[in-house]
């Protein structure tokens, strides 16, 4: 029989992407390297695999910009841990915490694990023998700076960019099960309904679908209408946060068009003549008579 070759389907590769990934971040959860610069778009589910991974291991997870005195004191207060540095493009462009993190991400001369980390500041001196790892996740590659390229020189890269098809493939993944979120179960069948009416808006409003539309806003809006908390249907919560990535048209017919849809679609949606004005303004960034102008198109 002639032997078929196997066209792997978007979750598997997916899977393969995401494996590198997790056998990145194990190697410094295992102290078999320094640390890991992980990057990619938004809302593909980095900081959810590395968080993941890192569930059965000491870690100690920080969001945004740090500043070179903090930087130093997180070291300071978790020598021997898994740092994970999400969201910190700033703090890279600062020299000083850029330093402090090159310290704690090279390789004693000793061939020992731990590495001396020093902060200077008002005459004084601080010292730490720094043994855990770091992972640093950006949406951006890094550049070509000199000290930029000494990080790179330390610690392994990897860009992570899922296609949409594989993005897709893993949101259907995670809606196949009940998905716990914050204390509330949401069902494998309520999940599917979730994830089929969001892909369906999507497409209508031409917004391309992450994680973060699903996990981060979804199913929130889901559980707060089934609480009995909101005014609006969960759909249309979900479409009212997907109404703020709508790409405004190019050309004039068509930017009047999208208003009108717009205009439209707060009118029938929400649930007093005020909340759709505003909705409409902030949506488009124009005014209310605008919005009553597009009304009397339709």
């Amino acid at each position: 029989m002639p032997i078929t070759s196997h066209e792997p389907t978007p979750l598997e590769r997916l899977n393969q992407k995401l494996a590198i990934v997790r056998d990145r971040v194990r190697a410094v959860a295992h102290q078999l390297s320094n640390g890991l610069y992980l990057f990619g778009p938004p809302g593909t589910g980095k900081t959810y695999t590395v968080r993941t991974v890192l569930a059965e291991h000491d870690y100690f997870y920080h969001k945004g910009h740090l500043a070179p005195v903090g930087a130093f004191e997180m070291i300071e207060e978790h020598p021997a841990k898994t740092l994970v540095l999400d969201d910190l493009s700033a703090t890279l462009d600062n020299h000083v915490a850029l330093n402090i993190l090159l310290a704690a991400l090279g390789n004693s001369p000793t061939g020992s694990n731990g590495r001396l980390v020093t902060y200077k500041r008002q005459g004084t001196t601080r010292n730490i023998l720094f043994t855990g790892g770091i992972i640093l996740i950006s949406n951006i590659e890094l550049h070509q700076k000199p000290l930029i390229q000494a990080l790179k020189s330390r610690i392994p890269c990897l860009g992570y960019n899922p296609t949409q098809d594989e993005i897709t493939a893993i949101m259907n993944q995670i809606v196949k099960k009940p998905y716990d979120y914050r204390g509330n179960v949401i069902s494998a069948e309520d999940g599917q309904a979730i994830l089929a009416y969001l892909l369906a808006e999507c497409e209508r409003l031409t917004v391309e679908p992450d994680l973060r539309l699903l996990v981060d806003k979804s199913f929130p809006d889901f559980v707060l209408w089934r609480l009995g908390l909101t005014e609006l249907h969960w759909k249309d919560l979900i479409t009212s946060n997907l109404m703020e990535r709508v790409t405004e048209p190019k050309t004039k017919q068509d930017k009047m068009e999208w208003e009108t849809s717009v205009a439209r679609y707060c009118r029938d949606h929400y649930s007093s003549p005020k909340e759709a004005r505003e909705a409409f303004v902030k949506a488009t960034n124009q005014n209310t008579r605008t919005y009553y102008r597009r009304l009397e198109r339709t």
